[in-house]
């Protein structure tokens, strides 16, 4: 019962050390205008149309990327269907678009 009580008194002791340990805020340091802080922290800016048009891009490629894979799990092992090369044709097409559009974007 004791060595509880000592326990108990211990870490007491350390809580009200780190307690009084911590620091204030400098007082240079001034809170944001109100103006800057319309948003929540958590919050993204808003998209700009370029980021829209990637993003919806890239979406579809990765839709067409999932299908172009069912279609070549279909397909026979030792012969692809022409609409299994068109797919791929087409997957290979907006990637390199998706990828131009990136470095334009700098």
């Amino acid at each position: 019962m004791i060595r509880h009580a000592w326990l108990v008194g211990l870490m007491m002791a350390g809580l009200a050390a780190a307690g009084l340990g911590q620091a204030a805020a400098p007082a240079g340091v001034q809170a944001p205008a109100a103006g800057l802080a319309t948003r929540a922290v958590g919050e993204k800016p808003p998209m700009s149309e370029k980021q829209k048009k990637l993003l919806e891009d890239t979406e579809k490629l990765v839709k067409m990327a999932a299908e172009l894979k069912v279609s070549v799990e279909k397909s026979n092992k030792n012969e692809l269907s022409l609409d299994v090369v068109r797919k791929a044709e087409a997957v290979e097409l907006l990637a390199k678009s998706v990828k131009e559009r990136m470095r334009t974007d700098r």
